[in-house]
């Protein structure tokens, strides 16, 4: 059973996307697509309403550098693509320069390469003992941050996906 924490989280973020969404619930005349977290079992456990071009992120604590790494993505005709990775240093695994079409910037003490636009049909985050793994989830003038362990326990596969079929309630 979720935490009060987890609870308040995923309400805020539901009332949030309500909001970002109202413009694509008026229409009847545009196919929705849902971004979808489903566990192990294949359960949807987190499911909203995302306009094409919706872009939502990813944070956790790198292994290695210890600090936070964001990735975030883009979602366009009911498929994710990774776009952007932000991160403060230098680690294994991480990006040490951008590749053809992409572009490097520093910023306010962060790293960024931009332009990846790198095609997944779903992908696979394994809920971190120690990442803290939270999803991002842009509202108006601010970031919802949902921790994944309200989705999942720690050591868990959860699977992003976007679907065009309503979760069944």
């Amino acid at each position: 059973m979720p935490s009060f924490f987890c609870a308040a989280a995923l309400l805020i973020n539901i009332l949030a996307s309500l909001m970002l969404q109202a413009p694509a619930l008026a229409t009847d005349t545009e196919k929705h697509a849902y971004l979808q977290v489903k566990n192990a079992e294949g359960t949807i456990v987190f499911s909203m309403i995302v306009n094409n071009a919706y872009r939502f992120g990813i944070r956790f604590v790198h292994s290695v550098a210890q600090s936070p790494v964001e990735e975030w993505f883009s979602v366009e005709n009911g498929t994710i693509f990774l776009e952007k990775t932000v991160y403060h240093d230098f680690g294994a695994g991480l990006p040490h320069e951008p590749g053809p079409g992409q572009k490097m910037t520093c910023s306010d003490g962060h790293l960024s390469i931009e332009g990846y636009h790198r095609e997944l049909r779903s992908f696979d985050v394994r809920v971190g003992r120690i990442a803290h793994h939270t999803l991002l989830l842009p509202t108006f003038d601010n970031v919802a941050a949902i921790p994944l362990t309200c989705l999942a326990s720690p050591g868990k596969p959860l699977t992003f996906t976007v679907s065009t079929t309503a979760p069944k309630q």
